[in-house]
């Protein structure tokens, strides 16, 4: 399944945030806690009161732990150090602590390569940008010393998700192709249509007709709308 890149995870619903923060407040019995979302109709509003008291922090900082330790998988962890980003920040130092202490637990268990799971906890718990990004790709291909196939294909489905085709241009051109790779096709076909038809249109034409159509439509639809 195409995972969401990192500005899409934090496209978040409100309601769905409430809904979490609610659980902590029942959790530990807050009244306080429960009154303050229940003012609260955006981010802004939830973010400034949680954070103007410390004791809401530990709350939702040890919930949130707690469902860490539990969840059965990486994409559960995932998703609840969106939430605890989104409301703690990165200025709390006792969830600062903690995300650099998982960031090196997971990178002590990582021996041949990392995984794109890996990677999508990994980019909630260090500041990415797309340069600071790059850079921490080659650091893993300098630490790992793996087979060098296979981490092209890493770096190369790492810059499709976070939708930096520059750079993934650079592996396709090089003739590194993989499953995931269709997953992208409209994305890169719109990126760059003269590069997307040398490397896949006498593949697969289908894919940059269908891209012309969409295209059109939409083209028309603007057109309608002016109307």
């Amino acid at each position: 399944m195409k995972k969401k890149s990192f500005s899409e995870m934090y496209d978040y619903d409100i309601c769905e945030l409430k809904n979490m923060l609610y659980e902590v407040a029942r959790h530990y019995q807050d009244e306080a806690l429960c009154l303050a979302l229940l003012y609260s109709v955006s981010l802004d509003e939830i973010q400034t009161k949680i954070r103007a008291k410390e004791r809401f922090r530990r709350e939702i900082f040890y919930y949130g732990k707690h469902c860490i330790d539990q969840a059965e998988h990486l994409g559960q962890t995932e998703k609840i150090l969106v939430w605890m980003n989104l409301v703690l920040g990165r200025r709390y130092r006792l969830y600062e602590t903690y995300k650099n202490e998982l960031y090196k637990t997971i990178m002590t268990n990582v021996t041949d390569y990392l995984t794109t799971d890996e990677y999508c906890v990994i980019r909630h718990l260090l500041k990415f940008n797309r340069f600071t990004r790059r850079h921490f790709l080659n650091q893993i291909r300098a630490m790992l010393d793996g087979i060098e196939d296979v981490q092209d294909v890493f770096d190369l489905e790492i810059y499709l998700l976070e939708c930096d085709y520059q750079k993934a241009w650079d592996y396709i051109e090089k003739g590194i192709h993989a499953s995931f790779v269709r997953d992208y096709h409209f994305e890169l076909a719109e990126n760059n249509p003269r590069l997307y038809r040398a490397a896949f249109q006498t593949q697969q034409t289908g894919w940059l007709d269908r891209f012309k159509e969409r295209k059109e439509q939409f083209i028309c639809m603007k057109k309608q709308l002016k109307y």
